[in-house]
Formats: C-alpha cells, structure tokens, sequence
C-alpha cells in the first residue's frame, strides 16, 4: 500500500510539473517515460508539446524539471530515448517532415549532439525508435543511416559522436532489420533482403569493431530476431509464402506464414518452433531467476 501511495504522488506531482512547464491550457496527452539506471531521473517525452524533459528527483519529490529538446511542426516527433548503461546519457531520435536526427545528450554537460541527420523524403513509415541502440556493456551506440534510397550504412561511435566506425554499407535494394548486439556486446545481427531468392538474404552477424562480418542464418525474408540473454541462441522469424500458394504461382495475395526457429550463435542446430499465419511483431526469452 505505501508503494502504491509513493507511486501515485510521484506521478500527480509529475504531471502538475509537466502542467506548469509547458505552460498548456490543456492537460499533456500521450507522454511516454523512462527511469534512469540509479532510478533518480526520468527522461519524459511530452507528446503534445512535443518536447523531451529531464526530471531530477531528491527525497521522492521532484527537484527539477530540465527541458532537453523540443522540435516544432505538424508531422514532428521526438522518440522516447534509452539510457547509457551508467545513466549519463540519452540516446534518442527526432524526426521532422524531411529528416531523422539522432541525438545525445550528456547529462552532467547539459549537452546535446548531434550524431547523424538522415533525410527521410524518400522514405515512409520511419520509426526513430528502432534505428538507435546502445550497446549492452559499454558507453557506444549503434545507429542505422542512409544516404540515398536503397543505400544503408550502419555505424556506431562514442556517445560523443568520436571514433565513428562505418560497419557495414549496402547499396541496392537491401534493408536492415531492427540491427541488434549481443548480450556480451561483441557481436551485431542484421537482416538482409534483396529480392526474392537473392543469396544473400537473411541473418548476418559482424563483431563490433566491424570485422568477421558473415551470414549465418540464409533465408529469403527475416522479419524479426533476437538474441537469448547468454548470447548462446537466436530465435528468428522468416516470411515464406505458404506451400499452398507456392503450388499454384506466387500472386499479390498469396498467403503467408511466418515461421519461428531457434539457432545457436553460429547460425547452425536450427530448430522450428512455430508457423503463423499472423505476423509475429515481438519476441521475448524469459530470463532466468537468480539462485538465492
């Protein structure tokens, strides 16, 4: 019951602070929030206004409200960031009508860089979310970029934007998917997919210092993967058009199935856990409890 008390009066305070900064009539809609590692912050997206906001808590009240960015215009919108592994930083993604920024910023410095700035007029559906990552065990990011439509480049640097590394470059048809590091941050996994039946399509995996790049799991369309926690296995899904369809010619309605395997890290001891005809849009491994 206290937990339930302390939560909620954080969360009133919060919101009358949210109220007064912004300096609305009407109530903030759609805000989205994540705590610091240490639990002392909360970096806050204000959906409405469209700004990011840092709040300092001290003695379960909130010390201090910080605004970080803000971004103006019908169609803008600032991604809701993930914090460095010590909680100095935020990494996070904005995006107005023409372009994608991914951004830093240093809490200590109060400073804000700027990483990347990708023009995003050729392309639809952009998702700043799913192009920016940390990496599990060290202060480095990960983002993915593209100079021109069918061009994709994925690099990483220090969370200061220093020794930037180009870690893999496709140019054609060829799209990532959601790149993702290993637990242990050695390894990187990205998805290929050139057109039908191309040999190289599927999961590809690079070390973080962009050696050893290699295919490890060939398939014709992999829509979704993600490590196990000891880095030992994927679990991958891969889009195929159903055995039915395939017997009568592929159509514009042909019906799919999306399969779910298990791989070890080196792609090998595949295993088939799943076939849907829905989409699968999210996968999870359950962590072991710890021994006491």
């Amino acid at each position: 019951m206290k937990n339930r008390i302390f939560i909620k009066n954080i969360f009133t305070g919060l919101l009358l602070a949210l109220l007064l900064f912004s300096c609305k009539e009407n109530e903030p809609k759609g805000d989205e929030f994540s705590w610091s590692p240490d639990g002392k912050k909360l970096a806050l997206v204000n959906v409405e206004s469209k700004e990011l906001l840092l709040a300092e808590l001290e003695d379960d009240r909130i010390k201090q409200i910080t605004q970080i960015d803000s971004i103006p215009g019908e169609n803008a919108k600032i991604y809701m960031p993930s914090w460095s592994r010590d909680g100095s930083y935020l990494l996070y993604a904005k995006s107005s009508k023409t372009a994608l920024d991914i951004l830093t910023y240093a809490i200590a410095a109060n400073k804000l860089t700027q990483i990347d700035r990708i023009s995003i007029e050729e392309k639809k559906e952009i998702d700043g979310k799913v192009f920016v990552s940390w990496s599990p065990t060290v202060n480095r990011i990960l983002w993915l970029s593209w100079n021109k439509p069918g061009e994709h480049l994925l690099f990483s640097s220090l969370p200061d934007g220093k020794d930037r590394k180009l870690l893999v470059k496709l140019v054609g048809e060829q799209i990532f998917s959601f790149p993702a590091w290993s637990p242990d941050g050695k390894w990187i996994a990205y998805s290929i997919y050139i057109q039908d039946g191309h040999k190289n399509n599927g999961l590809w995996k690079i070390k973080s210092d962009g050696s050893e790049n290699q295919q490890i799991f060939p398939a014709n369309q992999i829509t979704l993967f993600q490590w196990q926690p000891d880095g030992s296995h994927l679990a991958v899904v891969k889009k195929v058009v159903s055995p039915t369809n395939q017997e009568q010619g592929k159509s514009k309605d042909s019906t799919y199935l999306y399969k779910l395997f298990l791989i070890n890290s080196n792609g090998e001891n595949e295993s088939s856990l799943s076939e849907e005809k829905l989409q699968i849009r999210k996968l999870s491994f359950r962590r072991k409890a710890a021994n006491r």
